[in-house]
């Protein structure tokens, strides 16, 4: 039996809402293998904010295993070049630094301490504890080795013939969160000064900037860039040859590893490359209390810390008048 024009009509009709029904699917489909492939490019080749916050954790966590004389296996964010290669899983046998901790007075009471700030340890570079310099410094020679090796596995050693100094200025100092500072100008100097005593001079200094990782608004951009264009004006009519530069985070965290100097204006950034790198390291950061008597348990630590060179937020009233800001940096 022939079908009528009425059947043959809803027929039609039917077979044309399933092919529009298939196009919408294989277009869905389509969509979600492109925004696949753009996120594992992101994660490949872009690695996330928070990248020294990162590292933090994972060491800080191997220290956590070693301290308990347990295997270490980390679980966080391994998924691009750098932190691929990191090992994921360490068998313990570190008995000479879970001594050198049991020594230093490293207990369970600091390790809730400094959890306390941050669960996974990502703000474990933070002094705010002396015990936390002598956890580092014990976890230095085994931290220094696993860097140089994922530096070496990512094609990212280089040869470094300056001093670098890590200027931080882009969502910091305009959130106004403690331990992230201006320093006045005299630090840099009584830096280099420094770095003069225990080396030849140098000729040359590499300052570190890149506003565009974390800006808020194209205002405090704007600022950022009056405030990295007065600092390299000042340290270049000290007579250096002043480069300023903003690459790849790797490849910038590479250059403050191997830089034979590192002076860091604060943030876990510079501090796990520079902390754990080949050269003289010299921070200003690390006062957490606007309240010179709450940190007075730095003392206790090593003399790469320099004390009393931050500018406190309560003496900025807006980061935005940079001319108000710039005379306070310079006296």
């Amino acid at each position: 039996m022939k079908p009528n024009f009425i059947q043959l009509y809803y027929r039609l009709n039917i077979m044309k809402h399933k092919i529009i029904y298939i196009l919408i699917i294989l277009l869905f489909i389509g969509v979600l293998i492109l925004a696949n492939i753009s996120y594992s490019e992101y994660l490949n080749n872009s690695p996330p904010s928070g990248f020294g916050n990162i590292l933090s954790s994972y060491f800080f966590q191997l220290g956590h295993a070693i301290f308990n004389k347990t295997d270490f296996k980390y679980d966080g964010l391994l998924n691009y070049d750098f932190m691929e290669n990191l090992p994921p899983f360490l068998k313990y046998n570190y008995d000479k630094i879970h001594e050198e901790m049991i020594n230093a007075g490293i207990d369970q009471e600091w390790i809730n301490f400094t959890k306390a700030w941050c669960n996974n340890g990502c703000a474990a570079f933070e002094m705010r504890h002396d015990k936390t310099e002598k956890f580092w410094m014990i976890m230095r020679p085994l931290v220094i080795d696993l860097l140089e090796n994922a530096f070496i596995k990512s094609h990212l050693v280089k040869t470094v013939h300056c001093p670098v100094i890590h200027f931080r200025c882009s969502d910091a100092p305009f959130i106004r969160q403690n331990g992230y500072n201006f320093q006045k100008y005299s630090f840099f100097e009584k830096a280099l000064e420094k770095i003069t005593n225990n080396k030849q001079k140098y000729d040359s200094i590499i300052i570190l900037y890149c506003n565009s990782h974390a800006s808020k608004s194209d205002e405090d951009k704007k600022s950022c860039e009056i405030y990295v264009s007065n600092l390299f004006e000042h340290i270049t009519a000290m007579g250096y040859d002043v480069k300023i530069q903003c690459s790849d985070i790797l490849d910038d965290f590479s250059t403050i590893f191997y830089a034979p100097a590192v002076i860091s204006t604060g943030g876990s950034f510079s501090f796990m490359s520079g902390f754990f790198g080949k050269g003289l390291f010299i921070s200003a950061g690390h006062e957490f209390s606007e309240n010179d008597e709450k940190n007075v348990y730095l003392d206790n630590i090593g003399d790469w810390l320099f004390k009393g060179y931050n500018v406190k937020h309560n003496q900025i009233s807006d980061y935005n008048d940079t001319e108000a800001v710039l005379n306070i940096l310079h006296n």
